[in-house]
C-alpha cells in the first residue's frame, strides 16, 4: 500500500518519518480487531512470581518473561497464576541479560495441554499497531494497553529492541506485546521516566537464543549493562540540538499531543532541556541510526478518529492555582473536581476571565458545582453507553480541534491497586479518588484533565476522566454516576 511520508533529515544522522497513516487503517477497525483477539490471548498470560508477567508459548508449557524478573540463581521455581485462576508452577530454564529474555517451563502440565500464544516471525514495521497485556503493579486482572511501534534497534541484522507507545510500568515486566494479527512481537523489558518510551525485547532475540536457553539449566548468560539493558548516554552536539528544537516547534504547530503537553507542563515556555526530555525516544533512535515515528498520537492518525457526536460536550479549561477542566451542565452551572477548585479558579470568555463561584460540594465524591456563564444555550446530556468491556475504543475531544483516544483497559469495575511506576512529573497523577465504580483507560489524560468527557466509537457518552492512577492507567467516572452526582449537587445548591 502506498503511503505518503514526509521526512526530515536531522543532522545527517537519520530520517524522521512523519505523518504516518498506519497503513491508512482506522483506529476504530484496529480496536475491533484487537478486541476479537483478547479472550484467547489473555488465557495464556499470567502473573509470574511476586509481581511480574509471563506468557505461555507452547502447548507443553514453555513460558517467556523478562530476564530482570529472575530473583536469584537459587530460586528456580516460581508460581504462575493464569487469568482463569489456574495455579501453576514453573521452572526457570535460563535467560540472557543482554536481550532481557527469560525462559521457563510449567512443571506439571494439565491433561489436554495449556493455552498458548503464537509468536510472530515477521519483520516488525515502524507504523504498525500493537498492544500489551500485563499485570502492572500487582493488578489482579489483566490490563490492556494499545499503541504503535515507534522505532526499533538492531543487533546485526536482527531486531534487538522495540520502542512502542503501548504504556507499561513495573509489574508488566515480561508481558507480551502483540501485533494487530494477535501474534507476539515483543516482551516488556524496561521503561524510562517518559510515557512515550516503552522498550520491548524482540522475538528475533528469542528465536536466536532459544536452543541455548533450553540448555542453561537455570543459569543466566550475557553481561550486565549490555544490549537492551545498556544505560543510554544522550549527549547531542549543538548542531543537533538546534535542529531538534526546530523540529519540536514544528510539532507544536502540528498540534502533536506530546509536544503540547511538554509546553503546558512548563507553563507555556520550554527550554532546551525540556525539548530533550520530550525527544528522549527520538534521541535513542538517532543513536541507533534508526528512523522513529510519532506513534498513536500522530495527528494523521487522529484525523481518522470519529467526529464529536451530536450533543457532545466539550471540556472548558480552567485557570488558577491548579489547572483543571470544567464540564458544563447547562443553566449556568458546571461541575469539576473539588480538590482542583479554589477562590482563584477562572475560565476565559470573550468578555474576559470569569471567576467560578462554588455553589455546592460533595466531599465524598470529590466534586463541586460551580456557577459559570451559560455558554452552550440549551443543554441536553449526551446519550450514554449502557456498558463497556475491555478493548472498547474510547475517544476524547479536548477542544474543538484536538482529539485523543485509547481503550478500556480492563473489565474490572472496582478500584484497583496499581503502583505509580516511574514517571517524570508526579503532577500528572491524581492525589485523591473516591468513586462508586470505575472504568479504567489508557488515554493520555492526567490530573489537570479531570472532568474531560469520554465517548465510545459510536459517539455514546461513557463518562468523564476523573483520576490518573498511575503511569499507565486512568479512571473514568461512568456517565450514570456523574449524572446522579450532578442531580444531588443541584439539590444542595438550591
Amino acid at each position: 500500500m502506498k503511503r505518503a511520508l514526509q521526512t526530515l533529515l536531522i543532522a545527517g544522522i537519520t530520517t524522521l518519518p512523519l505523518g504516518l497513516l498506519a497503513k491508512e487503517v482506522s483506529p476504530v477497525a484496529v480496536c475491533d480487531t484487537v478486541q476479537g483477539q483478547l479472550a484467547e490471548n489473555s488465557k495464556a498470560v499470567g502473573i509470574l512470581g511476586r509481581g511480574a508477567t509471563g506468557f505461555i508459548v507452547s502447548e507443553d508449557g514453555l513460558v517467556l518473561s523478562a530476564c530482570h524478573v529472575v530473583e536469584s540463581k537459587s530460586n528456580i521455581e516460581y508460581p504462575f497464576l493464569l487469568a482463569d485462576g489456574t495455579k501453576l508452577k514453573v521452572k526457570f530454564l535460563g535467560a540472557n541479560r543482554e536481550t532481557d529474555v527469560a525462559l521457563f517451563k510449567v512443571i506439571d502440565v494439565p491433561e489436554g495441554g495449556l493455552p498458548f500464544v503464537e509468536l510472530s516471525d515477521k519483520a516488525v514495521s515502524h507504523d504498525e499497531y500493537c498492544y500489551a497485556i500485563g499485570y502492572p503493579g500487582g493488578a489482579k486482572h489483566s490490563q490492556l494497553r494499545l499503541g504503535m511501534v515507534r522505532y526499533f534497534t538492531k543487533e546485526g541484522e536482527k531486531n534487538l529492541a522495540i520502542a512502542a507507545d503501548a504504556f507499561i510500568q513495573p509489574g508488566d515486566s515480561g508481558c507480551p506485546l502483540f501485533n494487530a494479527e494477535g501474534k507476539v512481537i515483543g516482551i516488556c523489558s524496561n521503561i524510562p521516566h517518559f510515557l512515550n518510551t516503552n522498550r520491548y525485547a524482540t522475538m528475533d532475540m528469542y528465536f536466536r537464543d532459544r536452543e541455548k536457553l533450553l540448555k542453561l539449566d537455570g543459569k543466566i548468560m550475557g553481561q550486565k549493562g549490555v544490549g537492551i539493558m545498556a544505560p543510554l548516554q544522550l549527549k547531542p552536539d549543538q548542531a543537533l540540538l538546534t535542529k531538534i528544537t526546530d523540529e519540536f516547534q514544528r510539532r507544536c504547530g502540528l498540534r502533536y499531543r506530546y509536544a503540547q503537553l511538554e509546553v503546558e507542563r512548563r507553563n507555556g515556555s520550554i527550554d532546551t532541556q525540556g525539548v530533550l526530555e520530550h525527544f528522549n525516544c527520538e534521541l535513542m533512535a538517532y543513536i541507533a541510526d534508526e528512523p522513529v515515528t510519532l506513534g498513536a498520537d500522530d495527528p494523521a492518525v487522529h484525523k481518522l478518529l470519529p467526529n464529536l457526536p451530536e450533543n457532545g460536550i466539550l471540556p472548558i479549561q480552567t485557570q488558577g492555582k491548579q489547572a483543571s477542566c470544567l464540564l458544563p451542565c447547562g443553566d449556568g452551572i458546571g461541575i469539576m473536581r473539588l480538590d482542583r477548585w479554589d477562590e482563584t479558579t477562572t475560565i476565559k470568555t470573550q468578555a474576559g476571565d470569569v471567576k467560578l463561584a462554588k455553589l455546592a460540594e460533595l466531599k465524598n465524591a470529590n466534586l463541586c458545582l460551580v456557577k459559570m456563564p451559560d455558554l452552550n444555550g440549551d443543554f441536553v446530556w449526551p446519550k450514554s453507553v449502557e456498558s463497556v468491556k475491555q478493548g472498547d475504543m474510547l475517544v476524547t475531544y479536548l477542544n474543538a480541534v484536538d482529539k485523543d483516544w485509547g481503550v478500556v483497559t480492563s473489565d474490572q469495575k472496582q478500584d484497583i491497586k496499581i503502583s505509580k511506576g516511574w514517571i517524570h512529573d508526579a503532577k500528572l497523577l491524581s492525589a485523591k479518588c473516591q468513586m462508586k465504580e470505575i472504568i479504567t483507560h489508557d488515554i493520555d489524560l492526567f490530573a489537570k484533565d479531570a472532568c474531560t468527557p469520554v465517548y465510545n466509537k459510536d459517539g455514546l457518552f461513557v463518562g468523564i476522566h476523573f483520576h490518573r492512577k498511575s503511569r499507565t492507567i486512568g479512571y473514568i467516572m461512568p456517565a450514570a454516576d456523574l449524572q446522579a452526582y450532578v442531580t444531588e449537587l443541584t439539590k444542595l445548591a438550591n
